[in-house]
């Protein structure tokens, strides 16, 4: 799948969002602020806010971003949202919508950058909890191509990412699922979130970033230069 961005453009990406959607517009004034081109994009790694009463006023043109937004799913979210036929799934992948959601192992390409989407997560804390799928990991290894970036939830094992009692993350962090396929894909980018901290790891041909929530940072991808910088900011609420 393809969106309608065409050209090659920067992209930004952030962490969780928790469904305060209007920080997006806010985190783009962010990186105006520090000289940089506006996003054309921008991508969440996923807790973005997937809950009727969030995402209504959008689909009904009541609230706007500033540029196309792109996520992935969390461990947070009503995920009886995201079913294929139910409407809100139905608004969120279609080429017109903002946001627009990029399904389990979904390849999209914003002009020159693929990327490919893995949310999920496990969670310890409630009902809106949804893991990430075997079926989806097999997916993900079947597409056998290189992406510009994969964007996860979850972190991949045996990188060295630590939890944080704070956020009950107290098991060891990560999915063995997702190290196999880094592994086996090895994009040039892997960015997670879910642990509301920065982390950076070169783990062969891929640097691994985990971000921190939408408030207090993000990634910008320059696709000429093929390069991207970590900004850090605080929005407050």
């Amino acid at each position: 799948m393809s969106s309608n961005l065409t050209r090659p453009t920067m992209i930004l990406f952030l962490g969780d969002t928790h469904a305060q959607l209007m920080d997006i517009n806010r985190c783009i004034d962010k990186v105006q602020e520090r000289g940089f081109e506006k996003p054309y994009a921008v991508v969440v790694v996923g807790d973005f806010g997937v809950f009727s009463d969030v995402l209504r006023p959008y689909m009904m043109g009541d609230k706007k971003f500033n540029t196309k937004v792109f996520f992935i799913d969390g461990n947070h979210e009503d995920h009886s949202l995201l079913k294929k036929g139910h409407m809100f799934h139905e608004y969120l992948t279609s080429y017109t919508s903002n946001p627009q959601y990029i399904d389990r192992a979904q390849q999209i390409a914003i002009g020159s950058t693929t990327i490919l989407g893995l949310g999920g997560a496990k969670s310890v804390d409630g009902s809106h909890y949804k893991d990430i799928d075997d079926k989806d990991i097999g997916k993900a290894l079947a597409t056998n191509r290189k992406f510009t970036f994969i964007i996860s939830h979850e972190c991949p094992a045996g990188l060295g990412v630590e939890g944080s009692w704070a956020f009950r993350h107290a098991r060891i962090p990560g999915d063995q699922r997702l190290k196999y396929v880094l592994d086996e894909l090895s994009p040039k980018f892997w960015l997670f979130g879910h642990y509301h901290k920065w982390f950076r790891k070169q783990y062969k041909d891929t640097l691994v970033i985990g971000l921190p929530e939408a408030i207090n940072g993000g990634v910008l991808y320059d696709p000429k230069l093929k390069e991207v910088c970590e900004l850090g900011w605080d929005i407050c609420p």
